[in-house]
């Protein structure tokens, strides 16, 4: 089975994940460069959140990513979502046309669906880190493809990598 990782991934490892996910993004879309790391830190202060280490080297990294159909959220829109959606625990980083949010649970890393008129929804990941390194993997394999405008779409008819230690 090759080389397989036990446990989380390193922080070298998750800055590598977000490097490969920034380059395929950036030959599909015009990325930006990442939120300065003096802007993140004051917005960490000023809101009383750890982000994610996963999602804080995604914000210092680049900008520009999508989620399925939800664009990541710069820390400005973040702020402003931040103030609509319940539980101080909660950060939004990325959002849709719909009032749809993908949020991230920064005292346990979990990830979760959010709707800003029903709340909480479905659990998307245990581990944002690991969430985003199967997204890494399945851009890596070819399993998305980039429409403008829409955002990444799943590939039909693909085999599926599996998960990690499964």
């Amino acid at each position: 089975d090759g080389n397989m990782r036990s446990g989380p991934m390193t922080p070298g490892e998750i800055r590598q994940c977000v490097m490969d996910v920034s380059a395929w993004f950036g030959r599909h879309v015009d990325t930006a460069r990442g939120t300065p790391d003096d802007e993140l830190r004051r917005f960490s202060h000023n809101h009383s959140l750890t982000l994610p280490l996963a999602l804080e080297e995604l914000y210092l990294g680049t900008s520009g990513i999508w989620f399925d159909d939800k664009v990541m959220c710069s820390l400005q829109e973040a702020a402003k979502l931040k103030d609509e959606i319940k539980g101080d625990q909660y950060f939004p980083f990325a959002n849709d046309d719909d009032e749809g949010l993908l949020v991230v649970n920064c005292d346990d890393e979990a990830g979760y669906e959010y709707d800003l008129h029903d709340g909480l929804g479905g659990k998307i990941c245990n581990s944002f880190s690991d969430y985003l390194e199967e997204f890494r993997n399945g851009l890596l394999a070819d399993h998305f493809e980039f429409i403008s405008g829409v955002g990444t779409i799943e590939k039909v008819n693909i085999t599926r990598i599996p998960r990690r230690g499964k």
